[in-house]
């Protein structure tokens, strides 16, 4: 019984019927850790080591690591040559064109003898191939369990052209790995309709007459000697996200950053600026701060050698949740310890040792407490 009005526009008489818009594309899972039901199965109709002498399982491996429920492995083979031993395993049989249109493949991997994984996407067109370091490629997280979790673009792979046409992919350890046998394992293989990226840090906006830079790709940097000693004990990867310089340290204990050639007179600051990336949420994150006095060496005996390390958590503020940046402002007042900072010359770090990573940006002291 109620007057309704019903709108329209856009009329029109067609020489052809439209054709309907493709199915929107989605993550293409090929492996599973949870279930074999979400495996891309015709891809285990046609597995080949082209000769290698490796070997395979896909259906009962156990991951060494205890953290998925179902992982494939592949032991290596000395097929190619006495001694020289190589593991990949190439599903040939997934189907032309599986890859074109997708983003970026994605994989966690674990047990790589070197430290390396090459990926190639193979039949169809020559193929296209990426070979990375674990610890220092971008793409790549060490999840402290044994695994790391990689996504490479699809862009970074060779042979562009070809990719629309792949039928298949490889991966495993690229070239020989040496005489002693191993075995390296997969999980979650997936095509990504979208690259993941590592969140940048947020831009700092202290203006640059007030801060004095370690590290940051908006201020004037001073000379840094290392960022990474000879007596610390963590892996260190400089690296680039979307354009920005980050630093990455793996398995960190220890690292010790210095600037003992060129020491800094942090007199007149106020704070130390420090973006922070935990992986791992639980441990403790500590940051100290060393002056070596007026003659600028170190001296375990001598007073004008002055320290003080400050300790972060989850408990803290600003917490220091994990896989998100944390912004540290802190007050040079808090490290107590710290009676003179006039010849800066050490700044270090230290986390829970192996499986802790860390990431930094924007490593800066500033003037102002009022952003």
């Amino acid at each position: 019984a109620t007057q309704f009005t019903f709108y329209f526009t856009d009329i029109e008489l067609l020489t052809e019927v439209p054709a309907p818009p493709p199915p929107e594309l989605t993550d293409r899972q090929l492996f599973s850790s949870v279930n074999a039901a979400q495996d891309f199965a015709t891809q285990f109709a046609g597995v080949e080591s082209f000769g290698n002498g490796a070997t395979f399982n896909f259906a009962s491996a156990d991951d060494p690591h205890d953290v998925y429920a179902r992982v494939g492995s592949v032991v290596s083979g000395v097929g190619y040559a006495p001694n020289v031993n190589v593991a990949f395993a190439a599903f040939t049989a997934v189907g032309a064109g599986f890859a074109n249109g997708y983003k970026a493949f994605s994989i966690k991997v674990a047990d790589t003898p070197n430290g390396r994984l090459e990926v190639k996407l193979i039949g169809g067109a020559t193929d296209s191939v990426v070979n990375i370091e674990l610890d220092s490629y971008a793409g790549a997280t060490d999840l402290g369990n044994g695994w790391f979790d990689v996504a490479i673009p699809l862009a970074q792979f060779s042979n562009q052209a070809s990719i629309a046409n792949h039928s298949g992919y490889l991966i495993g350890m690229p070239g020989d790995n040496g005489a002693t046998q191993f075995t390296f394992y997969f999980t979650d293989i997936e095509l990504l309709t979208e690259v993941p990226t590592h969140e940048l840090a947020p831009t700092p906006t202290v203006a640059a007459a007030k801060v004095i830079s370690l590290f940051s790709d908006m201020y004037d940097d001073v000379t840094v000697d290392t960022w990474s000693t000879n007596w610390d004990n963590a892996d260190l990867a400089n690296l680039t996200i979307a354009g920005n310089e980050v630093k990455k340290y793996s398995d960190l204990t220890l690292a010790g950053i210095e600037f003992k050639a060129e020491p800094i007179d942090a007199s007149d600051m106020t704070h130390l600026h420090m973006d922070v990336w935990k992986e791992n949420p639980d441990s403790s994150f500590k940051i100290k701060l060393v002056d070596f006095g007026a003659n600028g060496v170190w001296e375990a005996n001598n007073s004008d050698n002055v320290e003080a390390e400050l300790s972060f958590n989850t408990a803290g503020h600003p917490s220091m949740d994990g896989n998100q940046w944390v912004g540290l402002d802190i007050p040079l007042s808090d490290f107590k310890g710290l009676t003179s900072r006039g010849h800066l010359a050490q700044l270090i770090i230290s986390g829970a040792g192996a499986g802790d990573t860390v990431w930094l940006d924007n490593i800066y002291l500033y003037s102002n407490p009022v952003i």
